[in-house]
């Protein structure tokens, strides 16, 4: 299910994956924002357990969305699977995984 910025849970988020950018067809809606860095566009994807957020800055020169769990994450590939799961993606959506 997709959530709204506003109910983004607060305190530490990890960027735990980048995901090519030809997600358009999950129709998903994503949401314009200003943080530190720049405006952003970015989803927000929970199953009530866990919490998903894809983001891209405006004027980043990466490839894609980066992919960022809202809980302290111990095992990114069991994370970024489950989030491919939620999204309905296949494995071959990732481009980096954070080492």
């Amino acid at each position: 299910m997709q959530i709204r910025i506003a109910d983004w849970p607060t305190g530490l988020n990890q960027e735990i994956a980048l995901i090519e950018q030809a997600i358009e067809g999950l129709g998903l809606t994503f949401e314009r924002n200003l943080d530190d860095l720049d405006y952003f566009a970015a989803a927000i994807l929970s199953d009530g357990m866990k919490t998903f957020a894809l983001q891209r800055h405006e004027n980043s020169p990466a490839p894609g969305f980066v992919l960022i769990a809202a809980e302290p994450v111990a095992n990114d590939e069991k994370e970024v699977r489950a989030f491919l799961t939620l999204a309905g993606l296949p494995v071959d959506a990732v481009i980096w995984t954070r080492p």
